[in-house]
């Protein structure tokens, strides 16, 4: 998170030819401590099953972006209604979860809305 700040206070250093490696490097570094610890409170099968579930989707959908002819430039304020409506979603499913209530088929459908949206931020 302080990497982004940075990078986003200071945008004409992130511009110039070392400072933006290095820039680049720290922020890759520490991403990649922060996947590792939410990897670790995984089992392996369930990581290896999500990076290659990614990988396929962002795959697939980078392939038809390529090779369409439809213009997906005008999705930009429903993806971002979408995100917010998202957004108001996962928050009151944690309000319910903290009262104690856990409703599983609507974390699923959550979980699924989630990647639909995102899906469509590729092609965007």
């Amino acid at each position: 998170f302080a990497t982004i700040c940075a990078m986003a206070c200071c945008e004409d250093i992130c511009r110039k030819f070392p400072q933006n490696y290095i820039f680049l490097f720290t922020f890759t570094a520490f991403e990649g401590v922060v996947v590792g610890f939410a990897s670790a409170m995984y089992t392996w099968q369930s990581v290896v099953l999500a990076a290659g579930l990614t990988f396929a989707i962002f795959g697939g959908m980078t392939l038809y972006a390529w090779n369409t002819t439809t213009d997906f430039t005008g999705l930009g304020p429903y993806l971002f209604g979408a995100l917010l409506a998202m957004c108001v979603f996962g928050s009151a499913l944690t309000i319910l979860s903290l009262c104690g209530i856990r409703i599983q088929w609507m974390l699923m459908l959550y979980d699924l809305l989630g990647v639909l949206l995102f899906t469509f931020y590729i092609i965007f």
